[in-house]
């Protein structure tokens, strides 16, 4: 993304980071670690700012920072989404400020991933509080769930709650790459 580009940003735009090679060793563990090329995810709110779950804030309302433009690639959710549905994913997003970032990400992802596979347990996971408790987030999965708060799958292969930065946008059905 360049600065020529914020100028195609849009509400609700999908903003994936990709580790800078040489600086970001955690974000190059988590791409890997998530078999993709993305380490973050946040969500584009207008007038240039953010929302993201970052483990140094939690969830917050930040200003989107030029030093990451070389590294965010761009993504809208390809379908036509009603106003009412754009103002509920809005007003869910910006509810989630101020909760905490997820610390158990990476173990609880896991977990949740072969609890989904194994035992095929949808319903287990939204009345399970261990695995739905909304009360934390990491960065896709605050994304996701923002989605997912509509009725939207944004990765029909991936349950909200174990969505790595990569699935949120590997659904060439769901999005596309804008920059």
């Amino acid at each position: 993304m360049t600065i020529a580009n914020l100028a195609l940003l849009k509400p609700l735009d999908i903003l994936a980071y990709r580790p800078r090679p040489s600086k970001d060793l955690i974000g190059r563990f988590i791409a890997t670690m998530s078999r993709g090329k993305y380490a973050h995810i946040a969500i584009y709110i207008g007038n240039g700012l953010i929302i993201e779950s970052h483990i140094d804030s939690g969830v917050a309302r930040k200003p989107l920072n030029p030093k990451w433009y070389p590294v965010v690639d761009v993504y809208r959710y390809k379908h036509r989404l009603e106003t009412y549905q754009k103002d509920s994913m809005g007003i869910w997003l910006e509810s989630q400020i101020g909760k905490p970032y997820d610390l158990l990400a990476f173990p609880s992802t896991f977990i949740r991933s072969v609890v989904a596979k194994v035992f095929h347990a949808d319903e287990f996971r939204k009345d399970n509080p261990i695995f739905n408790s909304n009360k934390a987030f990491y960065c896709s999965e605050l994304g996701a769930s923002m989605f997912n708060y509509i009725g939207i799958k944004i990765n029909r292969k991936v349950n909200s709650m174990s969505t790595t930065p990569s699935d949120m946008v590997a659904d060439r059905g769901q999005v596309k790459r804008i920059c």
